[in-house]
């Protein structure tokens, strides 16, 4: 089962100060995990761009055609959700690896 440390991330590509990791599933779904100040996620740390220094993140769930799918593993009836603890993530990619 994969989970949040299975995240690959890179700087986001519209903010150098922010980070963006992704997932992607056999299906073609993908998990987009942002943070950073222009985002709904909280620091820890100093002004690094690492995953480390975030205590929560914004998240987002896309079908293979780009299409956002996030209310379909979880609770939320909106396109990204913020906020999110590496748990809550976890529990987000159980449910992607679950659904059939």
């Amino acid at each position: 089962m994969k989970n949040f440390k299975d995240i690959s991330w890179k700087l986001h590509s519209l903010d150098k100060k922010s980070i963006q990791g992704t997932i992607e599933f056999d299906d073609g779904v993908e998990l987009s995990v942002i943070a950073g100040a222009k985002f709904y996620s909280s620091k820890i740390g100093d002004a690094t761009p690492h995953p480390d220094k975030f205590a929560s993140f914004e998240v987002a769930v896309l079908d293979k055609g780009g299409k956002f799918v996030t209310q379909k593993f979880t609770n939320e009836d909106n396109e990204v959700i913020g906020w999110q603890s590496r748990e809550d993530i976890d529990n987000i990619i159980s449910k992607i690896e679950d659904y059939k």
